[in-house]
């Protein structure tokens, strides 16, 4: 529970300001990859290495006859984020503060997201989804797999 409230002082101070400094016309994936780790870490979330979505949806194409595919450009960076052991802490911190009537876990998780989203670049377009919620549906496994995880 510390470790998310200081996430969160930290991100409502403004100090998560590495994400925020990122934007598509100078896009460096190891700065980003690097930037996103470090938002991650105190929720004890971890982010993937980098893919290309064209290397998801190649799989997809050649494991499921393209469904569940990323509509996006197949240059398109991406990452997948996945929770770590303590997660759990963090899911009954935001359950004794935000006490929601179901769904708890999702939540949290969308919460998290929520956090993530407010602090990129719109000109990064990004496309955050909980894969647990949906839609879009994408195959976890199939991203666990083009992302080395």
């Amino acid at each position: 529970p510390a470790a998310a409230d200081a996430a969160r002082t930290n991100m409502a101070a403004g100090r998560s300001q590495q994400l925020d400094a990122i934007h598509a016309d100078d896009f460096d994936v190891v700065r980003f990859s690097n930037a996103l780790a470090a938002f991650c870490q105190p929720l004890k979330l971890q982010c993937t290495a980098p893919f290309l979505v064209g290397w998801y949806n190649k799989l997809r194409a050649s494991t499921a006859d393209g469904t569940q595919t990323i509509d996006a450009p197949d240059e398109a960076v991406a990452f997948a984020i996945y929770n770590v052991p303590g997660y759990l802490d963090i899911i009954v911190d935001h359950f004794s503060r935000a006490q929601p009537q179901h769904n708890f876990v999702d939540a949290c998780t969308n919460e998290i997201l929520d956090m993530l989203q407010s602090q990129l670049d719109p000109s990064l377009e990004p496309l955050i989804v909980n894969t647990d919620c949906g839609p879009p549906y994408y195959h976890v496994q199939s991203i666990g797999a083009v992302a080395g995880a």
